[in-house]
């Protein structure tokens, strides 16, 4: 089963504003990023501002009402196509209902313009502000990027996209509009994939990623539990509960449990139905795998197919913290994914 939701065990602190990878990721209006669309110029050289949350003073107040929840903030919309023909199921949607579709990649830390940029795709529920805590660890030089699915946060209103290889394909392009750089693409779980088929693109428009990390997935084409998001709605949402990333008040909530459900069943789907390209020509670059000890979801033992991706050399690394490992000692992980891109 994909990444979906939060480990259990956390405080009673409310999760809308918590900036860790919890379901509510999916409604949460975000920070004010940026988005680094071309045709407006590179980005300005300055580093971010902290992410919210960082301390007491930035923290955001908890929604008071559904409407609040679902509310995008006054962020700078991506410009461009989506995709190699513009026509995303979310853009077709979004011209006939008069709505703007935004970009798929938000900048959470600016760096050199023309430098290293590591680029983070999130898992099945998630969005890119899971990796806000990550902006405090990324040295200055180094931008930091951040995908944002439709479905959630500033783009709650566009209907998700249930195609790995389609959003793939989205932030490629985006990515390729910017001015000329070097990538780490650094994908958990379901973003695992989708990292891995960007990486795919970039490399056969000749841009190919320095490195490439994948977290708490299997290898292409490897996953076992394929009928979950097919379940009706009261089944779902009992099997998700019982993954423990959903706090009791949230789960007894049917108003919040309409609204969540869509999302997690496509980025389910998209899991479920990818199927990895045949005869494709394996990559370059070096592959990091990340691994969570104790991770259920993942079979550790199976991780190794990753190294059939690449040419270019494949390592291994368990770090303690389960499934959402990533939330665990930031800096040591940031670390580590910067390592990987050392010429």
């Amino acid at each position: 089963m994909a990444v979906l939701l939060a480990p259990g065990g956390r405080s009673t602190r409310t999760d809308l504003d918590r900036p860790g990878p919890t379901w509510t990721d999916l409604d949460r209006p975000g920070p004010t990023w940026t988005s680094p669309a071309a045709g407006r110029g590179p980005p300005v050289a300055r580093r971010a501002a902290s992410p919210p949350l960082a301390s007491s003073a930035s923290r955001r107040a908890a929604p008071r009402s559904l409407a609040d929840i679902c509310r995008g903030p006054c962020e700078s919309p991506a410009s461009g196509k989506h995709g190699a023909d513009g026509t995303t199921a979310a853009g077709r949607a979004n011209r006939m209902s008069g709505k703007r579709e935004r970009g798929w990649v938000r900048s959470l830390a600016t760096g050199d313009p023309l430098g290293l940029r590591v680029v983070c795709f999130p898992h099945s529920g998630g969005s890119g502000i899971a990796f806000g805590e990550w902006a405090a660890a990324v040295p200055p030089g180094v931008s930091l990027m951040a995908v944002q699915y439709p479905g959630r946060g500033d783009r709650f209103g566009e209907p998700p996209v249930d195609d790995v290889t389609a959003m793939a394909a989205s932030v490629a392009a985006e990515l390729r509009r910017l001015p000329p750089g070097d990538h780490i693409l650094f994908g958990h779980s379901l973003g695992a994939l989708v990292a891995y088929e960007t990486a795919l693109l970039l490399r056969d428009a000749g841009e190919g990623p320095r490195a490439l990390c994948v977290s708490a997935a299997l290898p292409p084409g490897r996953m076992t539990d394929r009928d979950t998001y097919k379940a009706p709605d009261d089944e779902f949402w009992t099997t998700l509960c019982a993954l423990g990333g959903i706090e009791p008040a949230v789960a007894g909530n049917a108003e919040l449990r309409d609204l969540l459900l869509p999302v997690i069943r496509s980025d389910l789907r998209a899991h479920a139905t990818y199927r990895p390209r045949p005869g494709i020509r394996p990559l370059s670059c070096p592959v990091r795998c990340y691994h969570g000890e104790g991770d259920p979801l993942v079979e550790q033992d199976q991780l190794a197919g990753w190294a059939a991706v690449t040419t270019g050399g494949f390592t291994e690394t368990e770090r303690p913290g389960g499934h959402f490992h990533v939330t665990a000692n930031v800096a040591e992980l940031v670390k580590d994914v910067l390592s990987q891109g050392r010429k």
